[in-house]
């Protein structure tokens, strides 16, 4: 089976057979491989400080899953229409699950400003030499498709900006500035918000189930029972027979909980 072309919000990819994206928007994209064994991430953000170290951006995007340790970063190939980039390999482990990956850090100085673009794949540490060849070039196969892509719309308006007088320009943009940079920033912390429940969701095997009384919060339970059951009281019982019923004639008060709650 042919790679499927896939048009996001911002961007077009191709995606594997029998993967699945976790996440497309703005900022970014991600999928995993059907066995819950891989992962692939593309993320970027335009409009920081001229000298900002590249590894500290791909350092920053990758630790949001839990600690990272990274190897000798080398040159690497960048993504289109950026200048350069850094290679780095870099494992972490996820609830004592060992995972490795290669990534691409792809950057571009522009007018007062750098852009990164972060390129990932990774992979349980057992499951490694079936990806190693091909998984990290593949979040690397994507286009442009929205000038809004990775913030660039909106960094494009602040520059404008500048060409206003400069009385003009320090009352004005200011305010503007300021809110910009918050609404830039929440985007990019609930983007990665997304990819780091996705992604431990994937290398655990564990997902969120809700109390289907409404009287305790979800908790997150090993994907591996077929099924599981609660009562009121917040006793969980489960079994991997998808038939499964624990309820009697003398306890009935038994409810089936559902997964991603």
């Amino acid at each position: 089976m042919e790679p499927q072309v896939v048009q996001g919000q911002c961007f077009q990819f191709l995606v594997p057979p029998g993967w699945r994206v976790l996440e497309q928007g703005q900022f970014a994209v991600v999928q995993a491989d059907a066995n819950n064994q891989a992962v692939a991430m593309m993320t970027g953000n335009c409009g920081f400080m001229p000298g900002y170290p590249p590894l500290q951006y791909a350092f920053e995007k990758l630790s949001s899953n839990g600690p990272v340790q990274f190897g000798r970063p080398r040159p690497g190939q960048p993504v289109a229409n950026f200048e350069a980039a850094v290679d780095v390999d870099y494992r972490y482990v996820v609830n004592g699950v060992p995972c490795v990956g290669i990534a691409t850090v792809s950057y571009r100085q522009g007018y007062g400003q750098v852009d990164f673009v972060l390129t990932a794949g990774a992979a349980q540490e057992q499951y490694w030499p079936s990806f190693a060849t091909w998984l990290p070039g593949l979040p690397k196969q994507f286009n442009v498709i929205h000038g809004a892509a990775w913030g660039a719309q909106g960094i494009a308006q602040q520059n404008l900006q500048n060409s206003i007088q400069f009385g003009q320009q320090l009352e004005l943009q200011r305010t503007w500035s300021e809110e910009l940079q918050q609404q830039v920033t929440d985007q990019r912390n609930a983007s990665d918000e997304r990819r780091r429940e996705g992604m431990g969701q994937i290398l655990t095997g564990e997902s969120w189930y809700a109390d289907p009384y409404g009287q305790n919060p979800p908790v997150r339970l090993s994907n591996t029972p077929a099924v599981y059951w609660t009562n009121r009281h917040g006793r969980i019982v489960s079994s991997d027979d998808p038939s499964f019923d624990p309820r009697t004639p003398m306890d009935s008060d038994w409810q089936r909980m559902s997964g991603n709650g």
